[in-house]
């Protein structure tokens, strides 16, 4: 194979169209005919992105040496583009069939040179965070051993699938995140991480539904979901755990931060006194800290202390670690 040069303003290897030319296996194989085989992964030539990658006991770390399309549009990082950059872990939300492991690579590649016949997958993979899908489709040239790799990015499937993703994490009515991903994010929660679990429940919602209707109710729950948003600190998080429950999770806590957060929420909820139900809450707040064995005891203490400033008639209680400690010990705090 011809020294591969470089695109002006790409980092990926390009093959020079004279070594495709010479190589026979490339000239009607042609991108067109692998595209009619298979519509359904390429669509059009014009939409898949050809790499030809040298075979040899580097397979998955060879770059790969572009032949035609736009590599910018996968969105991968250019100058490392290789087989391994679609190895992708198990999902537990995708179907396996989205998820490419090297051992799957490996049998698909040995297969594809003994048979002779083009693989395809589908594959879903992070990309600095975001999730991406790609249809690939492998075709081995025996003569040049190499493979002719088409690759093609599902923008459509992807923004219907991430849309279906953060719908299945969020409220409905008021555009929180649920209770699921609250679950997730304390479980999450390491032993020595500086958070406090805020947990927030309406006062008499129920009475606001009976004499305004459940509309008016929802109106409210939205309401006060917004000043929560408005009113956290810049490094928390708000839930809606359900019904009239809301639950933050502030990073970095102190008491001059909390007792902002509650001040701001208090304020905000005169200013709508003014055109409907008034609406009050009671809230219980505690600290990460070592008693908690297991970080859904930050969730049950910050529940017991919303219930207990309910009692005492008073906006909000923050249980300290010893208290936390005490109900813990006392065998009152079963895991939810």
């Amino acid at each position: 194979m011809a020294t591969s040069k470089r695109e002006a303003g790409s980092r990926l290897p390009v093959l020079p169209i004279e070594s495709i030319k010479r190589a026979s296996s490339l000239t009607s194989i042609n991108i067109q005919n692998l595209c009619s085989q298979y519509p359904s992964l390429l669509v059009l030539p014009e939409g898949a992105n050809a790499f030809v990658v040298k075979d040899d006991k580097n397979i998955f770390t060879n770059p790969f040496i572009k032949i035609k399309g736009d590599a910018k549009d996968l969105g991968i990082e250019t100058d490392s583009l290789s087989f391994s950059s679609f190895i992708s872990d198990e999902d537990a939300i995708m179907p396996s069939g989205f998820s490419l492991s090297k051992s799957k690579l490996l049998a698909d590649l040995s297969y594809s040179k003994k048979s002779g016949a083009p693989i395809s997958n589908d594959i879903s993979v992070f990309v600095n965070g975001e999730r991406h899908f790609y249809s690939g489709l492998v075709y081995y040239l025996e003569k040049e051993s190499v493979f002719l790799t088409l690759v093609r990015r599902l923008k459509r499937l992807e923004d219907c699938l991430n849309d279906f993703i953060d719908r299945s994490e969020r409220d409905d009515n008021t555009g929180l995140l649920n209770k699921t991903s609250c679950l997730k994010a304390i479980t999450e929660i390491k032993k020595n991480d500086d958070v406090a679990v805020v947990f927030l429940d309406l006062n008499n919602f129920k009475l606001i539904n009976d004499v305004y209707g459940h509309l008016k109710g929802d109106i409210a729950i939205k309401e006060f979901a917004v000043l929560l948003n408005d009113s956290k600190p810049s490094s928390s998080n708000i839930y809606r755990f359900g019904g009239d429950e809301f639950v933050s999770i502030v990073f970095e806590p102190t008491r001059e931060k909390l007792d902002e957060f509650f001040a701001k929420l208090d304020r905000g909820l005169q200013s709508i006194k003014k055109h409907g139900p008034s609406i009050s809450y009671s809230a219980g707040a505690v600290r990460n800290a070592p008693c908690f064995v297991d970080p859904l005891y930050l969730l049950r203490c910050s529940d017991v202390a919303m219930y207990c400033a309910k009692k005492k008639d008073t906006p909000y209680l923050i249980l300290s670690d010893e208290e936390a400690s005490e109900f813990i010990k006392d065998g009152k705090m079963p895991i939810l």
